[in-house]
């Protein structure tokens, strides 16, 4: 009796884990696809002639060229890191 108790103990937490890394995996994928649907600045210029943007933040980091926009459009919100030309 002692044993099939453990075993079920040992089963519901491989079950949990397996349950975390699923979520961990799907929430990795997600974040890779945003990664592929950048924000270009052709689009950024299409959007500017169309008035399609809101407002736009500049939020450079400590280290000189990189830095994060923001960009409020009238559907929704745009966040991308961004490393500036340096030409």
């Amino acid at each position: 009796m002692n044993n099939n108790n453990k075993t079920r103990g040992i089963s519901g937490l491989m079950l949990l884990l397996c349950a975390v890394f699923m979520i961990g995996a799907y929430w990795f994928m997600n974040q890779a696809e945003k990664q592929e649907k950048a924000y270009t600045y052709r689009e950024f210029q299409e959007d500017l002639q169309d008035n399609n943007i809101k407002k736009v933040e500049v939020k450079p980091d400590k280290v000189a060229p990189n830095g994060t926009l923001r960009i409020e459009k009238n559907n929704g919100v745009i966040s991308c890191k961004s490393e500036l030309d340096k030409g």
